[in-house]
């Protein structure tokens, strides 16, 4: 989940996985596949880096190290 902040100072969380499009009119948009649409009063960069940073966590925790020992030939 990302960690943002509504408008109104509320902190909220989405999950990055249901983000379709992210806008800044001037404030940050944010429209899920739901329909639900969310302002926040984070920059799109700054939404843009909390996605890369959750998929990187997730894909991270995904790799399993392969020693060479265990390689076949």
């Amino acid at each position: 989940m990302i960690p943002l902040t509504l408008l109104d100072g509320q902190p909220c969380w989405i999950n990055p996985d249901h983000i379709l499009m992210i806008e800044a009119r001037p404030d940050t948009l944010i429209r899920l596949s739901n329909g639900e649409k969310w302002i926040v009063k984070e920059s799109v960069q700054a939404v843009q880096e909390g996605f890369v940073a959750y998929k990187r966590a997730c894909f991270t925790a995904l790799t399993i190290p392969v020693s060479h020992e265990d390689a076949e030939d």
